[in-house]
């Protein structure tokens, strides 16, 4: 913003002013003097600047809280990610042992003894569960992805059993068929879908006394399967059938 520096038109409003009051041209200048200290005052002003002082100490403070969480958050993250987790909810679905834990792209597949009672105490039981456990970004996260089975071990329960698992969860890599070995001649487990033909090989894994088998099938397909254990040979030993309405028995063994 520029002065007042006696230019024609300021002249002009004196002499105006002149004819209506009785001013000096000293006390013109005086009026003159004061105006341009005024119009330079609020020339002179600054801007104001943003609270950055605030702000600036706001993300200080933020900074540390976020530091100081860390080592309570990672405990918890830990708490849920590691095996405390996975045991967490395996306490709640009620288990003995822990079988096996096969890992999958969106988690674990975890087979266990399943803690069921029994009546009759001088009877051999085959018992198993399995049970999908999903991997997120806070930790374990249980599904009903999941299932258990027990029957009496007898003359014609001697080879395998087995149980289909449906897929309930979208992150679930079931359906499933497992079930256990009780025969030691029996190496290999062959699943056949009745409907397609389609044939897939068991993985066999073994624990102590535990012997079990599982495989992964289509999703898409029939839900009528045949399930052949063979000898080191490649002979059936036993083949029995299951699909997703009968798979809870665990049984319809037929040797060959």
């Amino acid at each position: 913003m520029s002065q007042f520096n006696g230019n024609k038109n300021m002249d002009d409003v004196f002499k105006s002013m002149n004819k209506k009051l009785d001013i000096s041209k000293q006390e013109q200048n005086d009026i003159h003097s004061q105006m341009n200290k005024k119009i330079s005052r609020i020339s002179k002003r600054t801007p104001k600047r943003p609270k950055w002082k605030y702000y600036l100490s706001l993300t200080a403070a933020s900074i540390i809280i976020v530091v100081l969480s860390l080592p309570l958050f990672s405990n918890i993250i830990h708490e849920r990610t590691g095996n405390e987790g996975i045991y967490q909810i395996l306490n709640e679905v009620g288990y003995q042992e822990v079988v096996h834990k096969e890992e999958v792209e969106t988690g674990v597949v975890v087979f266990y003894a399943p803690d069921i009672q029994t009546n009759d105490m001088d009877t051999e039981v085959a018992e198993l569960g399995a049970i999908f456990i999903e991997k997120t970004l806070w930790g374990w996260e249980e599904t009903f992805d999941r299932g258990a089975y027990t029957t009496s071990i007898n003359e014609e329960v001697t080879n395998i059993t087995s149980q289909y698992l449906s897929q309930s969860h979208s992150q679930s890599p079931f359906p499933m068929i497992y079930g256990e070995i009780m025969n030691p001649n029996i190496v290999e487990i062959k699943v056949i879908n009745l409907e397609s033909n389609k044939e897939y090989e068991a993985e066999i894994t073994i624990k102590e006394s535990h012997k079990i088998w599982f495989v992964f099938v289509d999703n898409n397909e029939e839900t009528n399967y045949e399930v052949q254990g063979l000898s080191e040979k490649g002979e059936v030993v036993t083949s029995n059938l299951v699909n997703e309405d009968e798979s809870s028995s665990g049984i319809d063994l037929v040797d060959e």
